[in-house]
Formats: structure tokens, C-alpha cells, sequence
């Protein structure tokens, strides 16, 4: 069942791969540079995941277009807005 949902969803298994193997670096490497790119790696990750949430398919950006009347056609801001 859960490897059914990662096939399904593998953007968000790679959101948290990603964040995986950058925690694991900041933990287990002496080096500041080598705990800086490991941080990097997990924000680079969280940006992944909340673009990843806030995506629906078939729905446009939050723009005002003429002739689009109904909130339906747009995507959510609020996770964007986050990045």
C-alpha cells in the first residue's frame, strides 16, 4: 500500500529523499562546508515539497485574467507566497 502511494506521488518521494540525505550529511560530516551543503540540500527540499503541495493540475496561476470569474481556475498562492 505505502509503495503504491510512492509511485503515485514519486515528486514527493524525492522531496523527502532529498531531505534525507541532506540531514544525514549535516549530522554525520566534520566539515562546515560539507554541513553547509547538506543544509542546503534540505531547504532545497522543503521548496520542492510546499511547490509540490500547492500545485494542482489543470489550474493556472494567481493572476487576474480577464474573463476568469471563479477561484476554481487558480492554483493556491499560500504555498508559493512560503517559497
Amino acid at each position: 500500500m505505502h509503495f503504491e502511494y510512492l509511485l503515485q506521488n514519486y515528486e514527493e518521494a524525492a522531496a523527502m529523499i532529498l531531505f534525507g540525505i541532506g540531514f544525514s550529511n549535516l549530522l554525520l560530516q566534520k566539515n562546515l562546508i560539507k554541513k553547509i551543503i547538506g543544509l542546503n540540500i534540505m531547504d532545497t527540499a522543503t521548496y520542492l515539497f510546499l511547490a509540490l503541495k500547492g500545485y494542482i493540475e489543470e489550474r493556472k496561476a494567481p493572476v487576474v485574467v480577464d474573463g476568469v470569474t471563479s477561484v476554481e481556475a487558480y492554483i493556491n498562492p499560500i504555498p508559493s507566497g512560503l517559497v
